[in-house]
């Protein structure tokens, strides 16, 4: 069975999600919080936020190409208010994803309320959703969330798997959580804003240099509540026009024919979501002699072999590649 490998790209400590967490600025009401100097936790090395770069990905594939979800795919989510912000708030987190959803062109499904609280990489399986947003308190323990750190007004990420037929890694699972504490001294505006940084970073937006987009790691009393220049180019990357992040289709059995000295192989073309589609034959003899063709094209003329092989054909792209059935060849008896 080909492995699957799991990929989590916040604290090895904590074993939680990929995460971006929004460090809390000044904040408007009666009671101002004072700026924090507290750090973003990175996402890795080649994705994270420098003053100069107007957008990045909490994530990137050895190719360079960012970490995303399946934009073909609908991606359904669940709430949980914790007994922390009343039925009301639903409607506002509802309209932050129908933000999200119209930058990315990804389809989003409420499945209705939940009380798990994310802390750690299992969401669905507790949840029954692919994306829990729920607001907390900091910390371990019932209606917790040891996502959050003390500079920290929110945090979001994915966690994302790579293996079977995949190439390159794709998010399966994500949490937004907006911590308890301070909540109800934000406006309306700075908790639009808030929810849209988090909800991005849960599809793999990482943080902008640039102080006017909702992705700048700072929660300011101006700050947008919508999407704006930057954010959407970088949320177009990680959406439906970048394409599907599904490997290619699968080719059929491959058919035989021999014409003199030649035999022909050939199998379907298939449907590519990725770049670069090419198909790979590949020969097995008894001797474990094994050998390869590559083309663009599915069809192979090869000189015909003077004694048993095994044919299969393999289509690959950059996202992933699909291996037909193996069919057999063996040459015409002497006359």
């Amino acid at each position: 069975m080909p492995q699957v490998l799991r990929r989590s790209l916040f604290t090895a400590a904590t074993g939680v999600l990929a995460t971006g967490a929004l460090t809390c600025g000044l904040i408007t009401g009666p009671a101002q919080a004072t700026q924090t100097s507290g750090t973003t936790p990175k996402a890795s090395a080649t994705a994270t936020a420098t003053a100069a770069k107007a957008y990045t990905f909490t994530g990137l594939n050895p190719d360079g190409s960012p970490i995303r979800w399946d934009p073909c795919s609908a991606i359904h989510y669940r709430i949980n208010r914790n007994g922390i912000v009343k039925t009301g708030e639903l409607k506002h987190v509802k309209a932050a994803v129908a933000k999200l959803s119209r930058a990315t062109k990804i389809t989003f499904v409420y499945d209705g309320k939940t009380s798990v609280v994310p802390d750690s990489g299992d969401i669905p399986k507790r949840a029954k959703t692919d994306l829990v947003f729920a607001f907390a308190k900091r910390g371990k323990g019932a209606k917790k969330s040891s996502m959050l750190t003390a500079a920290s007004i929110g945090v979001g990420g994915s966690q994302s798997v790579a293996g079977g037929n995949l190439d390159v890694y794709r998010n399966v699972e994500g949490a937004v959580v907006i911590k308890a504490t301070g909540f109800s001294r934000l406006s309306r505006r700075e908790r639009t804003s808030l929810y849209l940084h988090e909800l991005a970073h849960a599809v793999g937006l990482g943080h902008s240099g640039k102080r006017t987009q909702v992705m700048y790691p700072m929660l300011y009393a101006n700050a947008p509540a919508i999407y704006r220049k930057y954010d959407k180019i970088g949320l177009k990357k990680l959406g439906r026009t970048a394409g599907c992040v599904r490997p290619p289709g699968k080719p059929a059995t491959p058919t035989l024919s021999v014409s003199g000295t030649q035999l022909t192989i050939s199998t379907n073309a298939v449907k590519s979501y990725g770049k670069k589609l090419t198909y790979v034959l590949t020969s097995y003899a008894g001797n474990n002699t094994k050998k390869t063709w590559t083309s663009t094209e599915p069809t192979f003329a090869i000189p015909a072999p003077d004694g048993w092989r095994t044919f299969s054909i393999r289509a690959k792209d950059s996202i992933g590649h699909r291996d037909s059935e193996f069919v057999d060849f063996a040459p015409a008896p002497a006359g």
